[in-house]
């Protein structure tokens, strides 16, 4: 694919790239997640094929509850992190996260889907996917059925619990949950350096396999 093209990216990392991954990962928790922002953006500057950079600066959008601009990123991160499925489940989970915030349900139960692809016993995306059915469906038995009491009651406690939690840290059951931002240490991009070289060979490889196949054939000498 041609989003895949691997030497820019095995080109940009650097420790400045890193540096400044870091450093925004950090500020995202503070009172100040701005900074956390530019130093991500900085960071993709030096490495614009660095999925992790992708990654962490789509859950900046998500904190600043910009959903479609993190559902970009969490696609351009994906797309970047083939042949890493670590960061690919990040990123298609994260994506599935953004796409319920922005209301689009079955973009964000395809990410999810995706994301299960590549671990079946992900408790979290699980989680997230029944929750976004328990919302459809109690939206459509809301609108057209008016004389369920037991649906009621569930809606009185529903909102009961959620005034009760309001100061609370997160609200599962009103919103799928991220995961965290990803530090890049050296350890991970090695890691990833590693699976790049790899992925590099392999497509060289096919690439000289198919124009062995597709050579006209000449005289033996």
């Amino acid at each position: 694919m041609s989003s895949l093209i691997i030497s820019p990216v095995a080109m940009g990392f650097s420790a400045d790239s890193i540096r400044d991954n870091n450093q925004g990962v950090a500020d995202l928790g503070t009172e100040n997640p701005y900074s956390g922002y530019r130093s991500l953006v900085k960071a993709l500057e030096k490495d614009p094929f660095n999925p992790v950079i992708h990654l962490n600066l789509g859950i900046a959008f998500l904190a600043n509850k910009e959903p479609e601009k993190a559902l970009k990123s969490f696609s351009t991160a994906s797309r970047l992190a083939e042949g890493n499925p670590e960061i690919q489940f990040y990123s298609l989970f994260n994506g599935g996260v953004a796409a319920s915030q922005a209301g689009q349900i079955e973009t964000a139960l395809q990410y999810y889907q995706a994301a299960l692809d590549l671990r079946p016993d992900s408790k979290e995306t699980k989680t997230n996917i029944e929750l976004l059915w328990q919302g459809q469906s109690g939206e459509g038995e809301g609108q057209g059925k008016g004389n369920q009491n037991n649906e009621d009651q569930e809606k009185n406690k529903s909102e009961d619990k959620k005034n009760q939690n309001r100061d609370g840290p997160y609200d599962q059951k009103r919103q799928p949950q991220p995961f965290k931002s990803k530090e890049l240490s050296q350890e991970d991009m090695r890691k990833i350096l590693e699976e790049i070289k790899n992925q590099e060979q392999k497509i060289r490889a096919e690439e000289n396999e198919q124009g062995r196949k597709e050579a006209p054939h000449g005289k033996d000498w």
